[in-house]
């Protein structure tokens, strides 16, 4: 049960901090689309707190990562197909794509850390993870 209510935290989540508030910042405030896609990685990052606060068994951790990412994968590739999906979110690739891609490949950075942190250095702490993380920095 304790899967199902981080998910359903985490999709809440993203739903309000990378998809609700850009959108409000970028079509009706009219805030530099730089300052959007910063306040997006700040925003993904962020969620790391989520899953390492939220579960104690790195697998579970894992397994929602995974899960997560094959559905923020689909719904992005829908919603890269809207005609105004350029005026709506913040993408660098004339074609779309890039940040479906960012998203994914920092979900596999997710996994990587928690599986490494929390599966195979056992006496390791997800502190560790956050710290590596939140060091990755704002994004490029």
């Amino acid at each position: 049960m304790d899967i199902v209510m981080t998910m359903i935290i985490v999709i809440l989540y993203f739903g309000v901090i990378l998809a609700a508030v850009p959108v409000v910042l970028k079509v009706f405030l009219k805030v530099p689309s730089e300052f959007v896609r910063k306040f997006q990685h700040i925003g993904f990052a962020s969620s790391v707190f989520i899953f390492s606060e939220r579960n104690h068994i790195w697998w579970e951790v894992v397994l929602m990562i995974v899960i997560f990412g094959i559905i923020i994968f689909f719904f992005m590739w829908l919603i890269e197909k809207a005609p105004h999906y350029k005026k709506v979110f913040v993408d660098r690739d004339k074609k779309g794509g890039e940040m479906k891609i960012s998203l994914l490949m920092a979900m596999g950075v997710f996994a990587i850390l928690f599986t490494l942190f929390g599966g195979l250095l056992p006496n390791a702490s997800y502190t560790f993870v956050v710290i590596s993380v939140m060091s990755w920095g704002i994004g490029d």
